[in-house]
């Protein structure tokens, strides 16, 4: 039984026999030495670190670009709160990190963003400044982007973390949220519109 993506990644938390843990999600390609970097990387570090990430060139019909050049070390709670969110296939953990905290799987929706924050409390954060993954993103992941699951992760998100955070971190969190349902809107809006225009085009060309 498909238990979702979170429950496939904890059950290969638990599956792993290596020091660190790496995720490759389906549209997402990995470039050549990608880990050995990465590993170089963490053994390093002059720091107890224990998460660890690089940039990604996305891949949209035919064009090339570079996402996540914003480079956090260290603390990465402020930026986390302020939107940062690196791609899962990019990040590098060590497992005895993970198994203390592994993705939630009752969330449904920005498990790997929920993941980060709860990481961000116990280890810091080590950016390799080199883009190692490719994602590809094309008209198909756009359809089958579901507005209901979104909204659901959002409440799930609202349940778990205000009465965790306080003061300017709730703002902060309270703010991006705010944001993030807009986008999930503008984004239902447009499907709606779309999936009218579809229904309405055949009776338009009938009376044409």
């Amino acid at each position: 039984m498909n238990r979702g993506v979170s429950a496939a990644r904890n059950t290969g938390i638990r599956s792993a026999l290596g020091a660190f843990v790496a995720f490759l999600d389906s549209d997402d390609e990995w470039l050549n030495k990608k880990l050995a970097y990465q590993i170089e990387h963490a053994g390093s570090t002059e720091t107890s670190g224990g998460f660890f990430y690089c940039y990604a060139y996305v891949v949209q019909t035919g064009i090339i670009f570079i996402r996540d050049q914003m480079c956090c070390d260290g603390n990465v709670r402020d930026p986390l709160l302020k939107g940062w969110r690196p791609m899962p296939s990019c990040i590098l953990v060590r497992r005895d990190i993970l198994l203390r905290e592994r993705f939630d799987e009752s969330l449904g929706c920005f498990e790997d963003y929920e993941l980060y924050l709860r990481l961000s409390a116990i280890t810091e954060v080590r950016c390799l400044p080199r883009a190692l993954v490719l994602y590809h993103t094309n008209a198909d992941n756009r359809v089958t982007w579901n507005p209901e699951n979104h909204k659901l992760g959002l409440a799930n998100l609202d349940r778990k973390w205000l009465k965790r955070l306080s003061g300017r971190e709730r703002k902060q969190f309270e703010a991006l949220q705010h944001e993030r349902r807009k986008i999930v809107a503008s984004i239902e809006l447009s499907q709606y519109l779309k999936g009218y225009l579809l229904l309405a085009l055949p009776r338009i060309a009938f009376l044409s």
